[in-house]
């Protein structure tokens, strides 16, 4: 049985924004990978502003960093990083 190719997806939001729509960029390790990843449409909300977001479906493996970067004239460069980091090693366990 094969490892699947992308277990983890990451999500980034934009909420409360005006006009619609946000530019999403991701970076991996400081690799532009944004043609890997989906952007929603801009939903309108009931304040007149807009919730968008984009999906990045990734492997982590240790000492990965992930970004995302928001471009809209309302912000000033909003940039989110997300780090991969190593998880305990479990015991293996068995039962009879």
């Amino acid at each position: 049985i094969g490892k699947p190719s992308h277990p983890n997806t990451l999500v980034c939001q934009a909420s409360g924004f005006y006009p619609a729509p946000v530019h999403f960029s991701w970076t991996k390790d400081g690799h532009n990978v944004t043609r890997s990843a989906s952007v929603s449409q801009a939903y309108p909300q009931s304040d007149g502003t807009f919730t968008q977001f984009s999906r990045l479906d990734m492997s982590p493996e240790e000492g990965q960093v992930y970004s995302c970067a928001l471009e809209h004239p309302a912000l000033k460069g909003a940039v989110y990083s997300w780090s991969s980091v190593p998880l305990p090693r479990r015991k293996p366990h068995c039962s009879s």
